[in-house]
Parts: C-alpha cells; sequence; structure tokens
C-alpha cells in the first residue's frame, strides 16, 4: 500500500489548493458517505424522479452529489441561485451553459449524439438568446427571455445530451419563484417519458424540500427527499487524513483535534483551517520529504479566521442585535454551553423582566439560523438551538464582555473597565483573546 501511494505522489504531485478546498467541492479529499451515496445512486437510476438535497450549510451537499454524477459519468449542468434569480434567469443560464455540448462539443462524462435538427434548433436559440435586450431598471439590468424559450425546450436540450439540471441554493429564490421552480420539476418528470435519463436536481437548506413540494401535492410521490447531514468527527479527521497523505505531512493528533472541534463538523472550515496552516508552513505541494506539524501552529489557523471575518462578524452581529429581542436571544444560548431548546429559551429570554411574544422569538431565532446570518444551528432531530461555530460562540462572549465592561465604566466613571469572561476553562476560549485584540485594533483604526 506505501508503494501504491509513493507512485502515486511520483505521478502527481497535489498543489495545496487542489487538496484543501475550503471554496470549491472536494475532490481529492472526498470522503465516502455510503448510505447517501447508496440512496443517490438508486434515485440517480430511476426515470422521472426528481431529487431534492437539503441540509445545513456545510454538510457537504454539493460534493455529495457532483461526485456522484461524475461517479455514474452522468452530464449536468449547475445553476447557483441567489435572492436575485428568477425563474427567466434560470433559463437563460441553462441555455448558456448547454453551449458546452451543442456548440463548444467538449467531452462529457456520458457519450451523447445530438440530431442535427434539434442541433441547428438550439444554434439558432443561442443566436437570438445573445441578441435579447437588456433592460435597465435604476442599477439593475436584466436579460429579456425570448419567448420560445420555455422549460418543454430546456428539456428537450437536456434530454437530447443527456444531462440533468443542477439547482444550487434554490431554497434562495423569492416566494414567487418557488412556485416557477415547482411547476419546472414538474415539466422534467414528465418530460423523462421521452427521455429517460433526463433529471432535475435541486440543493437546498435545512426544510426546503417542503418549500416546494407544497407548491404542487402531485409532486410528493415523484421527488426524492435527500437529507445530509453535517459530517461526523470521523468523516472530518478522514478529511484531514487524506489532505495530509497526498501532500506528505503528518499533523499532530492534538491539531488534528483542534481542528476537529473548531470546525464544528463543517468541512469548509475543516478544509480552511488545514489549508491556512500549511501554507504557513510553506506547504505548497507535495513533497518526497516527509513534514511534521505540531499543536502549536494552530494559532496560525484562527488568526488567519479572524483577520478575515472579524469585520463580517461585528456586521452580522451589529445587524442582529438592532433590537433588545435579538440581543437577549444571543445573550442567553451564548451563556450556555448545552442547546436549547425553543420553550427553554423563550423562558430565559423573558425571565422576570420581560413579555417577549413566543411568535416574534421563534421568528427571530429562525433568522438567526437562516443563510442571512448564520449565527444559530438548529438541529432538527433533537429540536435544539446552539451557537453555529466555536469561533461564533468566542466572539458572542467577547462582544458581551466588551459591553458589560463598558456599561460598567460608564456607571462608575472607570477609566479601565474590567472585562470578565465566563467560563474561561470551557474549549473555544482560547480564541476568545484573538477576537478581543482584533475588534480593539479596528476600533483604534477609526478613531
Amino acid at each position: 500500500m506505501k508503494i501504491k501511494h509513493l507512485i502515486k505522489r511520483i505521478l502527481k504531485l497535489y498543489k495545496l489548493e487542489e487538496v484543501f478546498t475550503p471554496n470549491t467541492a472536494a475532490k481529492v479529499t472526498y470522503v465516502h458517505r455510503i448510505s447517501l451515496e447508496q440512496q443517490l445512486d438508486k434515485d440517480l437510476l430511476q426515470p422521472g424522479r426528481a431529487i431534492i438535497i437539503y441540509g445545513h450549510s456545510g454538510s457537504g451537499k454539493t460534493t455529495l452529489i457532483l461526485n456522484r454524477l461524475r461517479h455514474n459519468k452522468i452530464n449536468f449542468i449547475k445553476i447557483s441561485c441567489d435572492h436575485d434569480t428568477t425563474y427567466e434567469q434560470i433559463l437563460l443560464s441553462a441555455i448558456d451553459e448547454l453551449d458546452i455540448f451543442y456548440v463548444q462539443q467538449k467531452s462529457t462524462n456520458r457519450k451523447y449524439s445530438i440530431s442535427q435538427k434539434l442541433g441547428a434548433e438550439f444554434k439558432s436559440f443561442k443566436a437570438d438568446n445573445e441578441k435579447s435586450q437588456t433592460v435597465t431598471f435604476g442599477q439593475t439590468s436584466t436579460r429579456l427571455v425570448n419567448p420560445q424559450i420555455t422549460a418543454q425546450k430546456l428539456a428537450k436540450f437536456l434530454g437530447e445530451v443527456h444531462a440533468v439540471l443542477l439547482l444550487e441554493d434554490f431554497h434562495k429564490v423569492g416566494e414567487g419563484e418557488k412556485q416557477k421552480i415547482a411547476d419546472l420539476v414538474k415539466i422534467f418528470i414528465d418530460a423523462a417519458n421521452d427521455y429517460p435519463q433526463l433529471k432535475i436536481i435541486c440543493i437546498g437548506a435545512v426544510d426546503t424540500p417542503r418549500e416546494l413540494i407544497q407548491q404542487g401535492a402531485d409532486l410528493y410521490p415523484r421527488v426524492s427527499e435527500v437529507a445530509v447531514p453535517l459530517l461526523s468527527d470521523d468523516e472530518v479527521q478522514e478529511i484531514i487524513k487524506k489532505g495530509t497523505k497526498v501532500l506528505n505531512v503528518i499533523m499532530e493528533r492534538a491539531l488534528v483535534d483542534k481542528i476537529k472541534f473548531y470546525s464544528n463538523n463543517i468541512a469548509s472550515l475543516a478544509h480552511k483551517m488545514c489549508f491556512d496552516i500549511c501554507y504557513q508552513e510553506d506547504i505548497l505541494k507535495a513533497s518526497f520529504k516527509k513534514k511534521r506539524i505540531d499543536d502549536s501552529k494552530f494559532r496560525v489557523a484562527v488568526q488567519s479566521f479572524i483577520d478575515s471575518n472579524s469585520d463580517s462578524f461585528k456586521r452580522v452581529y451589529d445587524l442582529s442585535t438592532k433590537d433588545s429581542l435579538g440581543w437577549y436571544i444571543l445573550k442567553t444560548i451564548s451563556s450556555f454551553s448545552k442547546p436549547m431548546d425553543t420553550n427553554s429559551i423563550i423562558k430565559r429570554v423573558n425571565n422576570k423582566q420581560h413579555s417577549f411574544n413566543k411568535s416574534d422569538i421563534e421568528s427571530k431565532l429562525n433568522s438567526f439560523v437562516s443563510d442571512e446570518f448564520k449565527i444559530l444551528r438548529y438541529d432538527g432531530n433533537s429540536c435544539k438551538y446552539s451557537v453555529s461555530t466555536p469561533f461564533w460562540g468566542a466572539f458572542l462572549k467577547m462582544k458581551l464582555a466588551m459591553e458589560k465592561a463598558e456599561k460598567e465604566k460608564n456607571n462608575k466613571n472607570r477609566k479601565n473597565p474590567n472585562l470578565r469572561i465566563k467560563n474561561v476553562d470551557e474549549p473555544g476560549n482560547d480564541i476568545l483573546m484573538l477576537f478581543l485584540n482584533e475588534i480593539q485594533r479596528q476600533q483604534e483604526l477609526t478613531k
């Protein structure tokens, strides 16, 4: 086995950015998740079955489905959605992406042949699409859709090249667009009678299957809902193990344990910390000489994360605490090391002094879980909320301690407020002062 890996390193010296990929789907360090892979392989095989993949941000949804599409040699085009994405923009983007099959004729995962008639029709559509007008409203420009570009036509073009449509973050689109996407799913399901390999796959956040399926009751039996949980500690460790192996690096056990803890089972965080540590150690590609990294280098990863995210954390915190309810919720949850259910949060937030409305508290909790904030995490199995990452946990404790010290300073007219942190021995507090130093540095710069 050692000889096999040595030969691989000789033939392919991986670069650091190919191994640890915090912003893109993992390939070299892909971790197999057998039961999920089996479920997806089965769903991909069935004609006329749409797939909704959902889970927490960072659970590996996109990495998982891209791996299975490539493994099964299935052609696909991927469209990323955001809050401004419209149904018409999805159609336009899909036509643009199909260019690789119909015009460039590049090799793909699965062989296909395009009829001369349909090929000519696509090129005509493409030409008309490129000539389509752009209408500007204020600072926003929108391309007008050729009336001939319909969901049925898109299904035909995709079906001809044995491809599936992958909609990433479909949950972000506006409520008015979700009905149109549900209609698109129905059209693709029906079109599978003529094109068995045609399929639509939607990737979204927790609870998004309900958002889509409630748009059309007849979707329920024809859609597979695949819940992707966050990575386990063992799976995070496997990412580290695979990456360090191809780079010929040994990370000491204490360092691996810290990366696992601070990643909070989020793959992208584990990748980022590993990338930062290796980069700082000048490990930019695989080497024949083995290098050992001890846990003293972990501070590099933490400092890098804080340097690049402290301003974003502050912005989100300020937005979250614009009203007193948001502040009390974050104070309550950050004060407890264990996850809390809704009733416990309501009881502690209201305590003896307040009487916040239950629905307002629930609404605020949901917003803190959303992609806009990502401060909290909600576990659907235990029905409990917790701080999303140890980084957020440390930041919240630091901010609350600073606010308390500032209040004491104002009340007692003290020049040097006493900054006290509760439970200083808890895991995660070793980064708290780094956050404090960075925030204080930013405050000095703005004076």
